[in-house]
């Protein structure tokens, strides 16, 4: 909640311009101009358009994200590979039976990244369908100024109503399929991740350090961004 709150300013920008609001040619110059454009003509309150759908989907979309995650990965992981099986564990991930061959070894890394690949992706787009509908107002809040005035909305519950009796259900879920693709993210960072900790358990007796989750969770995050 609290970075949804401090980046609420970047988050309007950004949307604005991609709404088409701003065309400068430099990009750095574009967002200062868009912030200063934003506060010089709506005030502050301009900055945080669209902050109450953001505050109550942001929270909602990793409650349903993450316990999904879990779910799909753990049977996934079961039903993956011939030499693996679910075996709880502190950690509560599934353990290979003996560490065989490299080979073999190898091959069982290749099934749990998969794993965790379908599994961040099935979350995702679980997560995606209950929350589009929050973004869809979000969005619809924070780029309302570049329409006519008599077309904007006086809040959150009238931008509800409005794009349901105008527009219908389904207009809710515009721009999901986008979403979908966006999960592309998740698909590389989440096995990255297992695996990053898994090698730490290796490293440190089949413990988990809480630094070495930290490194991970930042590392995998700063991999996935970097190629999608």
């Amino acid at each position: 909640a609290v970075s949804t709150v401090l980046c609420s300013p970047l988050d309007v920008a950004k949307t604005r311009m991609q709404a088409g609001g701003y065309k400068t040619h430099s990009s750095g110059y574009m967002v200062y101009h868009c912030l200063r454009d934003i506060l010089s003509k709506e005030g502050l309150r301009g900055w945080y358009r669209g902050l109450a759908p953001a505050l109550l989907t942001v929270p909602l979309f990793w409650a349903i994200y993450f316990p999904s995650y879990e779910r799909l990965k753990h049977r996934l992981e079961a039903a993956g590979h011939k030499h693996w099986q679910p075996q709880s564990t502190a950690q509560g991930v599934a353990q290979p039976l003996n560490k065989g061959s490299q080979p073999e070894q190898d091959e069982a890394d290749e099934v749990l990244a998969l794993a965790h690949c379908l599994s961040a992706v099935g979350a995702g787009c679980v997560a995606d369908v209950v929350t589009n509908p929050f973004w869809v107002l979000r969005t619809r809040l924070q780029t309302q100024v570049l329409h006519r005035a008599d077309e904007h909305y006086k809040g959150t519950i009238d931008a509800l109503k409005t794009i349901y009796r105008q527009e219908g259900f389904l207009a809710f879920y515009k721009g999901l399929a986008a979403s979908f693709i966006g999960l592309s993210h998740v698909a590389i960072q989440f096995p990255v991740y297992e695996w990053l900790k898994r090698q730490a358990r290796k490293r440190n007796g089949g413990k988990e350090r809480p630094q070495d989750l930290v490194l991970a969770s930042a590392f995998s995050k700063l991999v996935g961004s970097a190629i999608t």
